[in-house]
């Protein structure tokens, strides 16, 4: 335990210097190369961040050394209350000594940690089902044809017509976002979207749902849990999403022209004017990246 809390706050600083640096360097010369690079590297970052709980596969030999034998020799005897007493003072300072080492600091400082982490992970993953609860509640299948026949055109130029994804129309205020790991669901907000900024929408999850970034906000939300006394890995959060985000726009408009482009950020822009909308730390959002 003690071996663990010391790795966990040396690697906690370490990764923090480490963040510092990409986030400089990210600051400096990220318009350099594609998005999907940083996005790359935040990845090998979070990776880093969880190498204090690896699991320890070195076993070293334990090599006993003789022990001496010592000759008995029979002691004076002596009275029977003076060698009551002796024991007595003799096993005192050995129980005070293992009641302080009960209440050690590495003890505290796990006990403390260990409630942060749990309290932490318990809160996202109490919002999380909270919001699928409410989904559950306020959304529909589409079964506008027109908009199901666009969804399947998009999978299918996406690669992935084989995959179940479902596709619901949200009645309380969101972004369109993907959610769900077993069964995905593509949520729209009920608001008229033409068919061409439908179309970039759509693409745009099915992107997300193909890099499999659930998979990412689940490793960011663990690694965030795990170190959730670091500031540094909040800011190291917001920047993931970010060029998450970026990332998944430069591979939809990759060799786009310019009007559609500029559709792409009217869209966008026409979906996040209400910066509270609802959403759960397991979800992809649709709101793009800085660039835009």
């Amino acid at each position: 335990m003690e071996q663990m809390i010391y790795a966990l706050i040396e690697t906690s600083l370490t990764m923090s210097l480490i963040i510092a640096l990409v986030l400089v360097f990210h600051h400096f010369f990220g318009d350099k190369y594609a998005a999907k690079w940083r996005y790359y590297i935040w990845f090998a970052v979070l990776i880093g961040l969880l190498l204090p709980f690896r699991p320890d596969f070195e076993h070293p030999l334990a090599i006993k050394a003789p022990v001496a034998s010592e000759s008995v020799i029979p002691a004076p005897t002596a009275d029977v209350s003076d060698s009551m007493s002796k024991e007595i003072v003799a096993t005192t300072p050995n129980q005070e000594i293992a009641t302080s080492d009960f209440w050690s600091v590495p003890l505290i400082i796990f006990s403390i940690w260990l409630a942060g982490f749990i309290i932490f992970l318990a809160y996202n993953v109490w919002k999380h089902y909270r919001f699928l609860h409410m989904i559950r509640r306020w959304s529909d299948p589409v079964t506008d044809k027109a908009i199901l026949t666009l969804f399947e055109k998009e999978k299918e130029t996406m690669g992935v017509a084989s995959k179940r994804i479902a596709i619901h129309m949200c009645a309380f205020e969101i972004s369109p976002m993907l959610i769900g790991f077993r069964k995905p669901i593509v949520l729209l907000p009920n608001k008229p979207i033409d068919e061409e900024e439908l179309a970039l929408i759509l693409r745009h999850e099915l992107v997300h749902y193909k890099r499999k970034d659930l998979w990412v906000n689940t490793l960011l939300l663990l690694v965030t849990a795990i170190h959730w006394f670091n500031p540094a890995v909040y800011v190291m959060g917001k920047a993931v999403q970010n060029d998450c985000e970026e990332s998944c726009d430069e591979a939809l408009l990759q060799g786009a022209d310019i009007e559609k482009r500029r559709r792409y950020g009217e869209a966008i822009i026409g979906l996040i004017r209400n910066k509270d909308v609802r959403r759960t730390a397991l979800s992809t959002n649709f709101y793009g990246g800085k660039g835009h």
